[in-house]
């Protein structure tokens, strides 16, 4: 019969161990735990006392190696003595994980390997332009501090899929930069989707990819960040991938308009604005109708009024109905493509008109107007937005929160103020301390 080796007898006598009941088993578990932490079993190891496992330690390490320890609260190991003597078991960790019948992994190692392959995927990007390079950057930072987006989640990436995962993201990015730069384009996000990933269900309305894109654009470019900060989160993900052209679908980017003119497309002419004005209405058309079209005047257009608030759109329709030489569009606070492409559409067709803007008397009216006209390049002039008018609505105004006022304060001592439309407007509502509704100003009471 031949004799068992010591290796076959370490193994049986910690399967022996094992079988002596629950309390070794947890000891066991917990050896392992602690040893994959860092690849190796540390010199000692403390657990809460407790009977049964001061016993079960017992039993296998004795009394030479397991001892009280903090007052009795606590049980102690001395794990590098005992493998050091002649009672310890060379390799014991790969002889207790071959008994219990689990893969021992070395998590320190792993954490290693992917840092570095992680560190190795986004050096790719650090020198791209915008946004793409602006997240690498971002999060090689964070992998520094053992943070970040992607060291969290690429946890559960299997190993050499981290440059085809992070590649189709940074596609992304690069292409939202392109589109951030085309300020009329609009795509459709199922189309957006196919484009980059091949898969019309990776970026959807909502999904970790729609949010991360959208939270990355807003830390990336703080006009985005002020257009939008006081939407709730699911709003403003959409606000912010809509003011970049990415829509959930193109009839659902809308602009609402008041004027007499027609609709020129290759199928026909629609002269519905024309006939909804002659009875007093607007009319609201989307993204789809202007794409492809040409707008056509029956009368030279002279004045071409953009809106920030809709009840003060419906109140001006009203005052100026008779002048049929003039058009009304609604911003919707913050305008969308349909807006911008539709303001650039007058702009080409009717270079002879002026271009005003009425909003609320407050900063946040004044970037309105600001980004409109940053983003159309059309010199838009404000109307009803100085320092005189301020002055005759102030006994309706509003006075403005602290928060309000803070954000006032720090806007007009950066350097966007010097290139603001209405600075002098901005520094009376400081002193002032006031803020007036436009819908005070277009329906006073």
């Amino acid at each position: 019969m031949q004799a068992m080796n010591t290796s076959d007898k370490h193994v049986v006598s910690v399967r022996g161990w094992l079988d002596s009941g629950e309390a070794a088993r947890a000891m066991a578990q917990l050896i392992l735990k602690r040893a994959e932490s860092n690849g190796q079993m540390s010199k000692t190891l403390t657990v809460p006392y407790d009977d049964a496992n001061h016993r079960a330690l017992l039993s296998l390490f004795s009394g030479d190696f397991v001892r009280p320890a903090n007052h009795g609260r606590s049980t102690k190991l001395h794990f590098a003595k005992w493998e050091a003597s002649s009672a310890g078991i060379d390799g014991f960790v790969d002889v207790l994980a071959d008994a219990v019948g689990h893969a021992f992994q070395n998590r320190k190692q792993a954490k290693q390997e992917r840092s570095a392959e992680l560190r190795s995927c986004l050096r790719l990007y650090i020198d791209s332009p915008g946004l793409a390079g602006a997240v690498a950057r971002r999060e090689l930072s964070n992998l520094d501090k053992d943070k970040g987006r992607y060291w969290y989640r690429c946890r559960k990436w299997a190993a050499g899929s981290f440059a085809d995962t992070l590649q189709t993201y940074f596609r992304l990015l690069s292409l939202a930069d392109e589109l951030h730069r085309q300020t009329d384009r609009i795509e459709h996000v199922i189309h957006l989707s196919r484009q980059i990933a091949g898969d019309t269900h990776w970026l959807r309305p909502g999904n970790r990819i729609w949010r991360d894109l959208a939270r990355d654009l807003v830390e990336y470019d703080s006009g985005l960040a002020e257009m939008t900060r006081d939407l709730p989160s699911r709003l403003r993900h959409a606000k912010v991938l809509n003011l970049i052209g990415i829509t959930e679908n193109l009839t659902s980017v809308l602009v609402m308009v008041f004027g007499r003119f027609e609709i020129v497309r290759a199928s026909g002419v629609w002269r519905w604005p024309s006939e909804a004005a002659e009875q007093r209405q607007p009319v609201w058309f989307s993204a789809r109708h202007l794409d492809g079209a040409e707008l056509r005047f029956a009368n030279p257009l002279r004045k071409v009024v953009t809106v920030e608030n809709e009840t003060s759109f419906l109140d001006l329709t009203v005052e100026l109905e008779s002048e049929r030489d003039t058009l009304l569009v609604y911003t919707e606070g913050h305008a969308n493509r349909a807006v911008i492409s539709f303001l650039r559409k007058l702009s080409e067709c009717c270079p002879q008109a002026k271009f005003e803007h009425q909003g609320d008397l407050d900063l946040y009216g004044v970037r309105i107007l600001d980004s409109l006209i940053s983003r159309t390049g059309i010199n838009i002039q404000s109307s009803h937005m100085d320092v005189s008018t301020h002055h005759e609505y102030a006994p309706t105004g509003i006075p403005l929160p602290p928060k309000e006022q803070r954000r006032l304060q720090k806007f007009l001592a950066s350097n966007k103020s010097e290139s603001t439309s209405c600075p002098d407007l901005l520094r009376q509502i400081a002193v002032s301390g006031v803020w007036i509704e436009q819908e005070a100003i277009t329906n006073p009471a």
